[in-house]
């Protein structure tokens, strides 16, 4: 059976520290993961203490080559999922909820309500939203396990910005490039230069087609010192 592929969007975000450290994003992110290994280290407590707690946190990552990949997710033990029986010859719909057994070792199963795939190289990142996990959410979720961490310090702040670095500026407007479509397998270039500056394409769209089988924690690429397999500039 041929795979499924479907057409997602990528948006890109450069990031700015208010006090520049000595490290990139991408090491940073890796040290502070390292340092707190366990899902109880780092998840993200969303509510306050005298209510059911609510969790963020990267619950999958793995580094490839120079990047770092991973998925942000949330969730809220004991909630339990609900749906529908699609009974056409009904007059009103059967609404049921379920709760997901524990597994064989007594582990509790629970709903997965939000994810937002991403990958960092350097100061560069790419993410797929969700319509309920947006750009926002993963900063701030940075933001806090890298204190936690105690990779950055003080009231230093990482911010996720639309705006390109000065160089691969001037390149897209010299070029004229108002949109950029990716397509192509995403997975790490391991002959990537590591102490090579990316230069990604403009900020205004990018497209991916992925395989909707793949595992869930994506892979991507750079070619042509752009991200993606395949690129099709449209001038002005």
């Amino acid at each position: 059976m041929a795979k499924e592929r479907k057409a997602k969007t990528l948006v890109y975000k450069h990031a700015l520290f208010h006090s520049p450290p000595a490290t990139t994003l991408k090491q940073q992110l890796a040290l502070a993961l390292a340092k707190k290994p366990t899902i109880g280290d780092r998840r993200e407590s969303l509510g306050p203490p005298d209510q059911s707690p609510e969790w963020r946190l990267i619950g999958q990552y793995r580094a490839e080559a120079d990047m770092l990949f991973g998925v942000l997710m949330t969730y809220m033990p004991g909630t339990a999922s609900t749906f529908l029986v699609d009974d056409t010859a009904a007059t009103s719909l059967t609404v049921e909820q379920f709760v997901a057994p524990q597994t064989t070792d007594g582990k509790r199963r629970e709903r997965l309500d939000a994810t937002l795939f991403f990958a960092v190289y350097a100061n560069h990142l790419v993410m797929m939203q969700s319509s309920s996990m947006r750009e926002r959410q993963l900063e701030h979720h940075l933001q806090w396990l890298l204190h936690h961490a105690g990779e950055l310090e003080g009231t230093n702040q990482v911010r996720l910005v639309d705006q390109l670095p000065k160089a691969a500026r001037d390149k897209v407007e010299a070029a004229g490039v108002r949109e950029l479509d990716i397509g192509g397998e995403l997975e790490a270039d391991e002959t990537l230069d590591s102490s090579a500056e990316p230069v990604p394409g403009p900020a205004v769209a990018r497209t991916a087609t992925m395989d909707s089988s793949a595992s869930v924690v994506e892979s991507a690429s750079e070619k042509n010192r752009h991200l993606g397999g395949a690129e099709e500039l449209v001038e002005t």
